[in-house]
């Protein structure tokens, strides 16, 4: 037999917002009772016995006996409103209980044996999916929670209302088997345990879960999208960084009719990527000077950085090269004078090359100020790698290079003379020849 509690109210002279308004100014609520076939009837109740009973929990399952002029009446609450600021009820509905009545109720869930339950030796959680079931019952039988036993359940596995025993007389309104309790990991998405219960699951229960039916399987989720983000990339960088190096091979073979120039550029590009990968694991993972920066430490670098920044970079590297070694093969076509050339290149392109440096050092050192850490890594990443580049790799390593390799730097083997001469006017300029001083000067 479900407890019934007592209420007193008094009967409202009458209806509308300023008998209502009026009733709160006095410190009372006001209220209906209605149901039962008959009038309804306004009441007004304490609003602060009243707003003790609310906050007191399982108000809207409590079937009440309001007292009023000395007559009771058997309720159950159906709503209620309140202040939102004060917090106080505004407002309250009941409805009348007749003899043998069936209602309509929400009954809270109530979890039992959770610590024997294997889920949780083994790690997991207990995740509460459903707090209520909305159920018919009768209005003198209305429990006081429905027992969730999750003595069995295992880790990644859940529990449904068709699993549950319910109490005599109370039937569920909902037409489908609502999920009640699920035990997932409470490990991170991305650590190793996570990603062996997705493998697992997918290999192993999926297959034999849904052997025999005709369907395609998906298995969803954070850690889901982290595994197959990792594998997606995992697969296509080798084509990347193959694609980009091999097309800039070729057209840096073709435009300055060397193979010594294409390689020397491959290799100098890397080495600014691979300083900025290094720096990125140095500060962001390490930790090492990131709190001077104000960056955030991270377990690891976003998945899709590295192969963003050497997009991003290789070409902007490239692009500084290129503009570098055309100033240089232009006037070696004029002296064949290797040593004269490179210093004249750098000459001529030193000031923009680093003028342009410090333009995207200081756009993309605006990223790096950011709170998010993505933002952090991939600003950081692609500032210090161009500042490496126009300083200690454009204007440093490039020309000592060329300058110890001399005339080799324009070496082109024999059976690639076939390539086309794509060098601008390079025929039409006459080459300088030096005069042997004489004594007649």
């Amino acid at each position: 037999m479900t407890s019934v509690k007592e209420l007193k109210a008094t009967v409202r002279s009458g209806a509308g917002r300023g008998p209502a308004r009026a009733e709160r100014r006095e410190g009372r609520t006001p209220g209906v009772i209605y149901g039962d076939s008959k009038e309804p009837l306004s009441i007004t109740l304490d609003h602060a016995d009243l707003r003790t009973k609310i906050y007191a929990g399982r108000f809207l399952t409590t079937i009440y006996d309001i007292d009023i002029d000395g007559k009771k009446h058997r309720v159950i609450p159906r709503d209620y409103q309140l202040d939102k600021v004060k917090g106080v009820p505004i407002h309250v509905d009941f409805m009348r209980l007749g003899q043998g009545a069936t209602i309509r109720v929400n009954i809270p869930i109530r979890v039992r044996n959770a610590e024997i339950s294997p889920g949780v030796k083994r790690g997991g959680a207990i995740n509460i999916v459903t707090h209520t079931i909305e159920v018919r019952c009768p209005a003198d039988a209305i429990p006081s929670a429905i027992e969730v036993d999750v003595a069995e359940l295992d880790m990644n596995h859940s529990l449904h209302l068709s699993s549950v025993t319910l109490p005599p007389n109370v039937k569920p309104v909902a037409g489908r088997d609502l999920t009640l309790v699920t035990v997932p990991l409470t490990v991170s998405p991305d650590g190793p345990a996570a990603t062996a219960a997705i493998t697992r699951l997918r290999e192993r229960l999926a297959p034999s879960a849904f052997s025999g039916v005709r369907a395609d399987v998906l298995v969803t989720g954070e850690t889901a999208y982290n595994v197959d983000d990792f594998a997606t990339v995992d697969a296509y960088t080798p084509w990347v960084f193959a694609f980009v190096l091999g097309l800039s091979f070729l057209l840096l073979l073709i435009a300055f009719r060397s193979i010594v120039v294409p390689l020397k550029a491959i290799v100098m590009n890397l080495l600014s990527v691979g300083a900025a990968y290094g720096l990125l694991v140095l500060v962001f993972q390490k930790g090492y000077g990131d709190s001077w920066f104000g960056f955030e430490k991270t377990p690891g670098i976003e998945s899709w950085l590295p192969l963003f920044l050497f997009a991003i970079l290789f070409g902007l590297s490239m692009d500084y090269h290129v503009f570098l070694l055309s100033r240089i093969r232009e006037h070696y076509d004029r002296t064949r004078n290797n040593r004269e050339s490179v210093a004249v290149g750098l000459q001529a392109t030193g000031k923009i090359i680093t003028s342009a440096a410090l333009i995207m050092v200081a756009v993309f050192s605006g990223f790096a100020t950011g709170r998010l850490s993505q933002l952090q890594q991939a600003g950081f990443g692609l500032a210090v790698a161009i500042l490496l580049d126009a300083t200690l790799v454009r204007a440093i390593l490039v020309p000592a290079a060329m300058a110890l390799l001399g005339d080799r730097n324009w070496y082109l083997p024999a059976w690639l003379r076939w390539l086309p001469d794509l060098r601008l006017d390079a025929a039409s300029r006459p080459v300088v020849v030096p005069l042997a001083s004489s004594g007649d000067d």
